[in-house]
């Protein structure tokens, strides 16, 4: 698939997502969902980073193009308990590490729709969790960078709206390529785009 071409490196993130609340931890993870999220889909999303480092982690791995497939109910790379066996090794695929941001056709972040539907969101009028942008503060350290994140995390704290940030032209490119596969999807239909994925 081709890239959408890059007219600038600066994402605004919702402030109505980042502040959606969630359970989700370590420990909810490992205890309670058992990761949910690394179940059901056929394959996971690979950019060409990413290829590289898998298959010099384990050149086993079945990766066919842009995709790595799962075979059953869970990905190849999680542990019994859900976990991610790259979690700490920074080898984690760029998609798993985003998760659940991504972009929508305005160039703002947002959380992924099917993540809103799962059970470790915390629905209204239910206590507890943390918001989004304290949830997954990892994915957004990889998105904006540490300093950044900082300044967003007491921007949201403090009360304030949508945020534009600067982000690196790769990870630009990255996110743009996942928004690229999700539109495929819809338009084209899962299997039929991983098909596409797998031969490039």
């Amino acid at each position: 698939m081709k890239l959408f071409d890059i007219e600038n490196s600066k994402i605004t993130i919702s402030s109505a997502f980042a502040r959606q609340r969630f359970y989700c931890s370590m420990e909810y993870c490992s205890g309670v969902c058992h990761g949910g999220c690394c179940r059901g889909p056929s394959a996971v999303l690979l950019t060409n980073d990413d290829i590289v480092n898998l298959k010099s982690f384990d050149s086993s791995l079945s990766i066919t193009g842009k995709v790595l497939k799962v075979t059953g109910k869970m990905c190849p790379l999680a542990f019994h308990n859900g976990l991610c066996m790259l979690h700490d090794n920074g080898l984690k695929p760029f998609v798993c590490e985003t998760m659940p941001f991504c972009l929508n056709s305005s160039n703002k972040l947002i959380l992924d729709n099917g993540f809103m539907k799962r059970a470790c969101r915390v629905r209204a009028g239910v206590e507890g969790g943390l918001p989004a942008y304290k949830s997954f503060k990892r994915a957004l350290t990889l998105i904006f960078g540490e300093e950044n994140v900082e300044l967003l995390t007491k921007h949201f704290d403090n009360g304030g709206g949508d945020i534009t940030l600067p982000v690196s032209d790769k990870v630009m490119e990255s996110l743009l390529w996942h928004r690229e596969v999700v539109n495929s999807i819809k338009k084209f239909g899962y299997s039929d785009t991983i098909e596409k994925l797998s031969k490039e």
